[in-house]
């Protein structure tokens, strides 16, 4: 069976959990998979990267083996979706995931090219023959979510204006301050991280990341004043 790793909206401050439970059931029996949503820790105590560290743990975990024993299944596919902050974190998931493999990656190859080094400087000294060789990168693989479903997205969390934020910037539901005032109480602009950081704001993730996203959907809103920042896609 499939697992459906659902992060909720909310502003970082509540679980919208009532108003996706709808949506959530469709596609829990459309595709028979089993739908998890994690409560992730919530404003004011918890701020960036607190959120994202709770649901790359609990991802990572799902992607265990053992956790069959818990589940009573073993999971053939984890789609991780998200609306609203939640898109923000599922696809900051990604970004996390990517990331902390290219960075294994790095050190692999920086410690292969070490001992390649060393096996040589040997080998100039004693005449004998290298027989290891044996440095195969390709053992890494990036275990990004086998899909990625996010609606009307937060991904930009910076407080750059776009057309969108401009024209939305009355919003009956996402006015410009409520904006700002989630951006500064999650990414304090005295904190340790910017709002550009591609984790936070995964709009801000280089071209190398975005190549190894999973097949992604993205739905949003004319009206959205987050529209601009979803237009990454075109990138994914």
């Amino acid at each position: 069976r499939n697992i459906i790793l659902h992060c909720t909206g909310g502003g970082f401050v509540s679980h919208t959990i009532a108003g996706d439970l709808p949506y959530l059931l469709d596609w829990s029996a459309a595709t028979n998979s089993v739908v998890i949503v994690p409560e992730y820790g919530l404003l004011p105590q918890h701020k960036f990267p607190d959120a994202i560290s709770e649901i790359t743990q609990i991802y990572r975990g799902l992607r265990c083996g053992s956790v069959a024993t818990v589940l009573g299944f073993q999971s053939d596919r984890i789609i991780v979706s998200g609306e609203s902050v939640g898109g923000n974190l599922a696809a900051a998931l990604t970004v996390t995931i990517i990331m902390d493999q290219m960075e294994h990656q790095s050190i692999e190859l920086t410690a292969s090219k070490s001992i390649e080094f060393v096996n040589d400087r040997e080998d100039d000294l004693s005449g004998s023959e290298n027989e290891d060789g044996s440095s195969d990168s390709s053992r890494f693989n990036i275990f990004v979510p086998d899909a990625l479903i996010i609606g009307c997205p937060a991904l930009n969390l910076s407080l750059e204006l776009t057309p969108s934020r401009v024209e939305g910037a009355n919003d009956p539901v996402l006015p410009s301050g409520l904006i700002a005032a989630i951006s500064n109480s999650y990414i304090p602009l005295d904190g340790d991280y910017p709002k550009t950081h591609p984790i936070a704001s995964p709009y801000f993730a280089s071209d190398e990341i975005l190549r190894q996203f999973p097949p992604t959907l993205i739905f949003t809103s004319s009206e959205d004043p987050f529209r601009k920042s979803s237009l990454f896609t075109v990138l994914v």
